[in-house]
């Protein structure tokens, strides 16, 4: 990803979230002058806790909040890499849970008739 944007002459940082979590770098030098323009997140910057019995990311739900105010503001994208599709993307779980050998059925939580309403998302075997 690195090489892809110095490639094209992309300015970016690279912002390591430990399991700990972080303060958010500087997002604005102004009210009117942001210093990013798109957030790419990998992986939701999740961890397991208690032991792997629960994922969740480094990022508070504030943290996060700051960066959605962040896109609306400045007007910036933000792409989140291998991210679980749930409610927050507008999808829900239509059936049982994923293991191995399942499928998940996924529908737009609005509920509009559209191709992608009931697609299937198989599990890696």
């Amino acid at each position: 990803m690195a090489s892809g944007l110095q490639g094209y002459g992309i300015p970016f940082e690279i912002v390591i979230v430990p399991q700990s979590g972080i303060t958010l770098p500087s997002l604005t030098t102004s009210d009117t002058s942001g210093n990013y323009g798109g957030f790419l997140i990998l992986g939701e910057v999740s961890y397991g806790f208690d032991n792997g019995a629960s994922f969740r990311s480094a990022l508070t739900p504030a943290q996060f909040q700051q960066l959605f105010d962040y896109q609306t503001k400045f007007g910036v994208r933000m792409v989140r890499l291998d991210a679980f599709p749930g409610p927050e993307f507008g999808m829900f779980v239509n059936q049982g849970g994923l293991s191995r050998h399942m499928s998940l059925m996924l529908s737009p939580a609005w509920g509009i008739d559209s191709p992608a309403q009931n697609s299937t998302f198989k599990s890696p075997t």
